[in-house]
């Protein structure tokens, strides 16, 4: 759905497809390719909670947000949603380490927790790579302001592309990104 030139949840929808035997929902936040940081979390959790669906949050980008916008985790907005949901993220888009393989998985519900690690264990999927731990380790630690300057520049080109499609291209328009790389 688009609403006020950014892209939006029908929530009348998305209730009725979830109420149809539903289990699980991948919340990709902020919204990877539309760049959009969700911010009526709640309304969404709520429905959720109310049908009994799992929402696997997607937060990889979550560290790139442009500085009008601020990210909110899904886990972060109620307890409720805490323990009803499982929140990823990583080093790799923020700070470019995508080879090194490194993610976090975040599951605050014991059950979810155990269910989770068992799973990994039993395809031996549980072990985490030396290089991308100390390259996740040192992004974390000692990136924040290369980051910084990183959101600043990009977002300095998207000023570019936007001007350009403005005068150039007239008929297409950008939908302006809250958040990612991407446009």
């Amino acid at each position: 759905m688009f609403e006020n030139g950014q892209y939006a949840i029908d929530y009348d929808d998305f209730e009725r497809k979830v109420a149809d035997g539903v289990t699980m929902l991948i919340l990709c936040n902020p919204h990877n390719p539309v760049g959009r940081v969700w911010t009526k979390k709640n309304h969404l959790g709520e429905i959720c909670m109310r049908h009994h669906v799992l929402v696997i949050s997607d937060e990889a980008h979550g560290d790139f947000v442009y500085k009008e916008n601020k990210h909110t985790p899904f886990a972060r907005v109620s307890k409720e949603f805490s323990e009803n949901s499982i929140t990823c993220t990583a080093p790799s888009k923020p700070f470019n380490i995508a080879g090194l393989q490194m993610a976090n998985v975040i599951i605050p519900n014991d059950s979810i927790r155990k269910t989770f690690t068992h799973a990994l264990d039993t395809l031996y999927l549980g072990s985490s790579n030396t290089f991308g731990f100390l390259a996740a380790e040192t992004a974390y630690q000692y990136g924040e302001e290369w980051l910084d300057e990183l959101i600043d520049y990009i977002h300095g080109n998207l000023e570019y592309l936007t001007n350009f499609i403005d005068t150039e291209l007239s008929p297409i328009k950008v939908i302006h990104p809250e958040g990612t790389y991407l446009a």
